[in-house]
């Protein structure tokens, strides 16, 4: 656990994670590394997705968003429901996460149905990362292309090696909290 969970647990067979209530709900585990290219697949499950949203980080540096010693960092495929079905992928840069412009895609999702995702991280050139996401029902065939597909030239996040972290967030600022994010399948390349 890197900060602001309130349980971690096991349940079917699923990690289950729930954030602490707090003016901005987002709990964050995560396992160090030390890769620069990433390709992760995970499973999802939303409890109640009106409230709730998860992100995976890759070139993760071990923070918790500005809550830790080590302000949080790294690139992420955000999956949410809170303001409408979709993801993107966001920046974290000294504990600030960021949606990168134009890499929003709206999906169709409901709560309690499983969801694959797939996310993938490469240098592409020096000074700029190509990152390709795509999001689809467990129960499907995974689709053949990605529905994101963008480069990003953040200096900050350039070059750089690190791990991986799954973050559970919800809208609720008072607790505790009693949805969680379902999270099963990691796949990390």
């Amino acid at each position: 656990m890197l900060g602001g969970v309130a349980s971690a647990t096991l349940e079917g067979n699923r990690g289950r994670i729930v954030p602490t209530a707090s003016s901005y709900s987002l709990g964050r585990m995560g396992a160090a590394l030390s890769q620069m290219d990433f390709e992760v697949r995970f499973d999802v499950d939303f409890e109640d997705l009106g409230t709730q949203g998860v992100g995976f980080y890759v070139r993760q540096n071990g923070g918790w968003l500005q809550g830790t010693a080590t302000h949080g960092r790294g690139y992420a495929v955000f999956v949410e429901g809170f303001r409408g079905a979709r993801f993107a992928m966001w920046t974290e840069i000294d504990g600030t996460e960021t949606e990168i412009p134009g890499s929003a895609a709206t999906l169709t999702l409901t709560s309690n149905t499983l969801y694959s995702v797939r996310f993938r991280v490469t240098q592409a050139s020096a000074g700029s990362t190509r990152l390709l996401g795509k999001v689809w029902d467990a129960s499907q065939a995974e689709p053949s292309s990605f529905q994101i597909d963008i480069m990003d030239s953040t200096a900050q996040l350039q070059n750089l090696s690190g791990g991986v972290a799954v973050d559970s967030w919800s809208t609720a600022t008072s607790g505790p909290i009693s949805v969680g994010t379902q999270v099963d399948n990691i796949e990390v390349r």
